[in-house]
């Protein structure tokens, strides 16, 4: 445990850090929300098996990796789990009409082009 820290649990930094660099290497990406949560998570396993395996109420919880797995186990079951009941994010969104990820932005910024130059051409016309 870190002396100049008031964090009441035990972890190995460097065990932490090789847990966070081979989820990062195997593809997985946490947004903040989902870090926080994770490490509130893996304390709670970690405060768990502390009650459980130790009477002594004076040591500290160790916080593991294998609490850190347990919590990317059951993100990866959550995530498998909503991709099955729903759609892709990109069909929701055509679906709702929040955007149109098939749409062509250069033929879209070239009708646009096109409008302003027309309104701007009347506008001139109608000054004369």
């Amino acid at each position: 445990m870190d002396p100049s820290s008031d964090c009441p649990v035990e972890f190995d930094r460097k065990e932490i850090l090789t847990f966070a660099k081979d989820h990062w290497k195997n593809g997985h990406r946490w947004n903040g929300r989902q870090i926080k949560n994770s490490f509130q998570t893996a304390l709670a396993l970690a405060e768990w098996d502390h009650l459980k395996f130790n009477k002594d109420a004076f040591e500290t919880p160790l916080l593991e990796r294998t609490h850190f797995e347990k919590v990317a186990e059951a993100s990866a079951h959550f995530d498998y789990y909503l991709k099955q009941v729903r759609s892709s994010d990109e069909a929701r969104a055509k679906a709702l009409e929040i955007r149109a990820d098939e749409a062509d932005v250069r033929e879209m910024h070239t009708s646009s082009s096109r409008v302003k130059t027309l309104e701007m051409a009347r506008a001139t016309a109608s000054r004369y």
